[in-house]
């Protein structure tokens, strides 16, 4: 077995993660510790384990982003299973021998905890096999549980054979198009109730708290759409609520983006952005997301062409939810 941790500026957090690894009662398997250009002590912590234990080796790269550093752990990796680590989070001690009890599977997923906030994605006990029971377990799991890669047992075959490789243009979503791209070629997955990943919760860095660009939106929602639009046919199921829950995220934060405009600029970006068929059904839509106040407001001004006061709300508010 792999197990591939990109490391990124997380001294305060590593030696704690790498601990939590090499302390396993599973103990066949290599470690790929890859160092995205830290700029704090995180390389040289990442040399030192390589002359404490045989099993960790260590890669050096330019910074170039979550995505690339997990790219060069699949590249490098030479285990029949692989699994990915955040740095900053860690693992409890049965973790990988709960996991690989079931590497027959095309996929094994444990449940996650996350700590300070005690917020978690907690699984059943069950197997899934073949179409209809893969359709099962992506209608029940695969938003939001299925969004993040951490927290599970992939086969490498899968990998290999179908190039499998996060989207470096991305910076956010590329984790759930990879998860997705993967779910497309697998034939059974087994789920465990053992929360043995443990999630560190950062004050401040919440992902949903970050703005993006336009472009970013319309790329990350045409890739994530798409890949739906796949598993939809692969496993003849319907995902327009998962795919509505997706567009209502990234519209958040490239609607905090927006509010760092001027009133005309911002009113503009919205005419566009309201009205791109790739989006324009979340404002409409009456069936399959339950809305807050705020987005309810919202929706209510796209629905009356009320841009002026949009704009305004968004200038004062700078959210969509």
């Amino acid at each position: 077995m792999s197990i591939i941790v990109p490391v990124y500026n997380s001294a305060q957090y590593l030696r704690k993660c790498i601990d939590s690894i090499l302390s396993q009662s599973y103990r066949n398997f290599e470690l790929l510790l890859i160092n995205d250009g830290s700029e704090d002590a995180s390389g040289v912590i990442c040399d030192d384990y390589v002359q404490i234990d045989h099993r960790v080796r260590v890669f050096h790269q330019k910074n170039s982003g979550v995505s690339a550093a997990r790219n060069l752990g699949l590249e490098q990796h030479n285990g029949t299973h692989f699994l990915f680590i955040d740095s900053d989070d860690y693992v409890q001690s049965e973790y990988l021998e709960e996991l690989m009890k079931y590497r027959d599977c095309d996929l094994v997923q444990c449940s996650t905890l996350a700590e300070p906030t005690g917020s978690s994605y907690l699984f059943d006990d069950d197997y899934f096999v073949g179409k209809h029971g893969i359709r099962q377990c992506l209608s029940k799991y695969v938003y939001p549980e299925f969004t993040v890669p951490f927290g599970r047992l992939y086969r490498s075959a899968i990998q290999r054979e179908n190039r499998l490789f996060f989207d470096t243009c991305l910076y956010s979503g590329e984790d759930t198009l990879w998860v997705s791209q993967y779910l497309l070629y697998v034939h059974s997955v087994r789920t465990s109730s053992y929360a043995g990943y443990i999630y560190v919760h950062h004050t401040g860095e919440h992902l949903s708290q970050k703005a993006i660009s336009y472009e970013h939106l319309e790329r990350t929602l045409k890739s994530l759409v798409s890949a739906y639009s796949s598993l939809e046919t692969r496993y003849s199921l319907d995902l327009t609520r998962t795919r509505l829950s997706v567009i209502v995220y990234f519209y958040h934060r490239y609607v905090m983006h927006l509010a760092k405009g001027n009133f005309s600029d911002i009113k503009k970006a919205l005419r566009k952005s309201c009205t791109s068929p790739l989006i324009k059904d979340v404002f409409y839509d009456e069936k399959y997301l339950l809305k807050g106040k705020k987005m309810r407001l919202f929706n209510g001004m796209v629905s009356r062409d009320m841009y002026n006061l949009l704009a305004l709300y968004v200038k004062l508010w700078k959210r969509y939810l």
